[in-house]
């Protein structure tokens, strides 16, 4: 199974995802309508923003989005390294998202205020 768009971005729930429709919607409608984004500076702008609302957005409702499709207890990480930071993430209470933050689109760096709020040695 490959994860779309919507898989990761969009609420279970006809009204949460009616909300979320309506509010984020309208922000990306105006965001496209008031910005010229063939310019590649303004467009990288609005990317870093856009990845640092949805990563603050899945670290308040703890990562819910993820949830709806894998079962944490089910996770198993194939290498010992990542047995070992999924156990601490789940002692600790880390969310994916603290972890997982540049899993599918192209990388960017998170805001110091994000790490601070993920911070855990995940170290072995």
């Amino acid at each position: 199974m490959q994860a779309g768009c919507a898989d990761c971005h969009i609420p279970e729930g006809l009204l949460p995802a009616t909300l979320s429709h309506i509010i984020d919607g309208s922000r990306d409608l105006y965001g496209e309508l008031t910005n010229d984004y063939q310019q590649p500076e303004l467009w990288q702008a609005r990317r870093t923003e856009l990845a640092w609302r949805v990563r603050d957005k899945m670290l308040a409702d703890d990562s819910r989005n993820c949830r709806s499709c894998h079962n944490e207890d089910a996770i198993r990480a194939q290498r010992k390294r990542g047995q070992r930071q999924h156990e601490l993430a789940q002692r600790e209470k880390v969310t994916c998202i603290g972890c997982h933050f540049n899993l599918v689109h192209e990388e960017v760096k998170p805001r110091e205020s994000f790490l601070d709020k993920v911070r855990i040695d995940i170290q072995p």
